[in-house]
């Protein structure tokens, strides 16, 4: 297989037939590809991806590639994925649709100029992105309940989310951190009915109160109550925060409001680098607003050390093996 390059466009695809029927399906030859320094766009199906790219030059393999896609795609191990993309420094949209990451099934996704991934009923335990600064829309969706596996789903500092989509049958965690613009974020709430057997969520949305994005009380708290509502099928939950404030609903509101956004949660714990002392006024306020949010959750407060906790969430979010 030759590429010209100066192409802008290239589908690869095999038979789908075929490739179910022996596993035996085209291996990609990436130093084929290795002149296409012109292309926009790359879709792959059907093939396998055996090797991680890397090649004794500081050039990159696909320098103006901007779309990305790959349908029942195997890679071998979960670092080729992480490979291709360092190839890719102008990748804006990525698409990933029923693959697997052998044996470990991880996918681990580090591209800042990345602006939308979907990741549909792909073979996956741990999904992580980690530095998309500029992803405004993620979609993922998991396999059928049969042979769901997934069990964490981590996006990190992903600082203009705009659109989130998730329809999942099972996952031990989802996790927002640093994703400073989430509350602002369109959640799908439609697909997130199907969030039924979530069991914790991690939000660390350190300035859930922001007067840049809500400039009174009247925008902030209906748009806090719908982000959290989304997460009401999770029986615990984790919200990082600095501002005492910021979750503290007034009780006006509240007697304007049906229902408690997390009506079933069991634990609910808020952490931030000062809270307020027991017995303070802040502190009985927040209990009380904290109550009034999850009715049935056990309610603690803890105190968390900013830049510590940081590192560790950017551990968190890194390579699984690294």
């Amino acid at each position: 297989m030759r590429v010209d390059p100066t192409q802008r466009l290239l589908s690869l695809s095999e038979s789908l037939e075929q490739f179910y029927a022996d596993w035996d399906f085209y291996r990609l030859p990436w130093l084929a590809l290795f002149n296409a320094k012109s292309l926009t766009s790359l879709n792959l199906e059907c093939v396998a991806v055996p090797v991680r790219v890397g090649f004794q030059s500081h050039k990159h393999l696909f320098p103006s590639l901007k779309t990305l896609s790959f349908t029942t795609v195997c890679f071998f191990d979960d670092q080729v994925l992480f490979s291709v993309l360092r190839e890719c420094p102008s990748l804006e949209y990525l698409s990933l649709t029923e693959c697997s990451f052998g044996k470990y099934s991880k996918c681990y996704v580090p591209r800042s100029s990345l602006k939308s991934l979907e990741v549909k009923y792909c073979w996956l335990q741990d999904l992580r992105v980690h530095e998309a600064k500029n992803l405004e829309s993620f979609t993922f969706v998991s396999r059928p309940p049969t042979d769901s596996i997934c069990r964490k789903v981590i996006l990190n500092n992903a600082l203009n989310l705009k659109n989130i989509n998730i329809c999942v049958h099972y996952l031990w965690e989802f996790s927002l951190l640093g994703c400073r613009r989430a509350q602002e974020a369109t959640i799908n709430a439609q697909q997130l009915n199907h969030f039924v057997e979530a069991y914790q969520a991690i939000i660390l949305v350190w300035e859930l109160l922001d007067e840049e994005w809500f400039p009174s009380d009247w925008t902030h708290f209906p748009r806090l109550m719908s982000f959290l509502k989304q997460f009401s099928c999770c029986r615990v939950i984790y919200i990082y925060n600095q501002d005492v404030q910021a979750l503290i609903i007034p009780k006006k509101y509240r007697k304007m409001t049906s229902f408690p956004p997390l009506p079933t949660c069991s634990i609910v714990q808020v952490r931030m680098p000062n809270p307020p002392t027991v017995e303070s006024r802040d502190y009985m306020e927040l209990v009380d607003s904290l109550q009034w949010i999850a009715p049935s959750a056990c309610i603690s407060i803890r105190q968390v050390d900013v830049e510590q906790h940081r590192n560790q969430v950017d551990q968190r979010a890194r390579p699984i093996d690294q």
